[in-house]
């Protein structure tokens, strides 16, 4: 037999085995691989025998330079440092690709709805991001902060509180937690990245409580739905959607009540004291982000927020204690307004909303902030029963809308009197 007739036929159809692998490695997503190798024989032939090395690749076109490291190491529980080089199998690969579809519409559902919280809006953020679009590293920042709220919540899955009423238990767990937050932004990611995630944790929360809410009990509910990460938080808010939000979280906050309480809360926080935070800032090369790609618009923000901080704190404890209220306050509303994750040209809109002591905007609006988590989370574990007089606060809320509702006022040409509508 000669050489050229054992050689395959090069019929129409038929495509050497090297351009079947470029042609896969080529293709721009996971879903498009799958497509081709179940079209075709010859590309499912070759994708069986280079499976890793193809889903590798084409995931590499998928998910963004900037994000590889989040996705795996979200996804995989690769580590950190390995991960710019991990080979994904064809089944890991299609979970990261399908979770990145789902952080992508989280991070543009974020971008159009931050500014709302049910039943307000933050004007000004609402008029920042409509006459300025946010920009590339703005996405970014929102895109990574979401995979870190992921590795976060994994991470604080499984921690609860024991006991509730112990004293000598509360002040053991205020410490523990102090120095899980200082070890996480010390070993895990850097202080700016920490305020991030606080602040897409915040948008959750909003998103899904509003501030209608009892904030007791909100805070009783939330941590344990924080931890069900970017699937639970995606299916709430993209496909269930802001109109059926309520209905679908409900049998979740069910079993949330009937769990330990969960200490996300608390820990995706600042602390109650001067913990991993409030306590000035250090150059950006001497901290460890999760990515050392220099955020520098993003350190810079950070900056920003610990000098509005540092304002009212100074250098003595004495003074926390003193303006705890104010701190509270101003923190809720920097949380409010996600500030951790823009750009420092955003602050001159920012700023304009925190002028101490007490800025009209805030009042005048009515505008709700959001409450300390780390206080308002151990004022739980110290008095349990802090939730059912949450409820009966809601019920009573309830009650006098109602009657608000029941009770209008009717022109004085047709009665002078309260009208009482059945």
């Amino acid at each position: 037999m000669s050489v050229v007739s054992a050689l395959p036929s090069a019929s129409f159809g038929y495509i050497p085995a090297e351009l079947n692998l470029q042609t896969l490695e080529t293709l721009p997503s996971m879903s498009s691989l799958k497509n081709a190798v179940t079209a075709s024989g010859q590309l499912h032939r070759c994708f069986s025998t280079y499976s890793t090395s193809v889903s590798s690749r084409v995931l590499r076109n998928e998910i963004p330079k900037h994000s590889w490291t989040h996705a795996v190491v979200a996804n995989i529980r690769h580590l950190r440092d390995t991960a710019s080089q991990a080979r994904v199998t064809p089944k890991d690969a299609l979970a990261i690709s399908r979770f990145h579809k789902k952080v992508t519409e989280l991070r543009d559902l974020f971008v159009a709805d931050c500014a709302n919280a049910k039943q307000q809006q933050l004007h000004p953020l609402w008029d920042s991001i409509r006459y300025r679009p946010t920009v590339q590293s703005e996405l970014i920042r929102i895109e990574r902060a979401l995979y870190l709220f992921q590795i976060l919540a994994c991470f604080c899955r499984n921690m609860t509180f024991g006991k509730l009423g112990d004293v000598e238990y509360i002040d053991q767990s205020r410490e523990k937690v102090a120095s899980l937050q200082k070890c996480i932004v010390e070993r895990l990611m850097s202080p700016w990245e920490m305020y991030q995630v606080i602040g897409i944790q915040a948008y959750f929360r909003r998103a899904i409580h509003g501030f209608e809410r009892d904030s007791t009990v909100s805070e009783r509910i939330m941590p344990s739905l924080l931890v069900g990460g970017i699937d639970l938080m995606h299916e709430a808010l993209c496909i269930a959607g802001h109109a059926k939000v309520a209905d679908f979280i409900a049998p979740h906050e069910e079993q949330a009540l009937n769990r330990p309480f969960n200490a996300m809360g608390v820990i995706a926080s600042r602390g109650t004291y001067k913990t991993w935070t409030r306590d000035g800032t250090k150059g950006i090369g001497a901290y460890a982000p999760f990515c050392p790609d220099n955020d520098k618009p993003g350190y810079a923000s950070w900056a920003r927020l610990e000098k509005h901080q540092l304002r009212l704190v100074g250098t003595h404890q004495t003074n926390l204690d003193l303006f705890q209220d104010r701190i509270a306050a101003l923190e809720g509303r920097l949380d409010l307004w996600g500030a951790a994750l823009w750009d420092e040209s955003r602050w001159v809109e920012i700023e304009s909303t925190l002028r101490q002591p007490e800025p009209a905007f805030w009042v005048d609006s009515d505008i709700k902030h959001h409450w300390d988590s780390s206080e308002r989370g151990f004022g739980i574990v110290a008095r349990a029963e802090a939730v059912e007089e949450g409820f009966k606060e809601e019920e009573r809320a309830r009650e006098d809308k109602e009657c608000e509702r029941r009770v209008v006022r009717v022109p004085r040409d047709v009665h002078p009197m309260w009208q009482v509508i059945d």
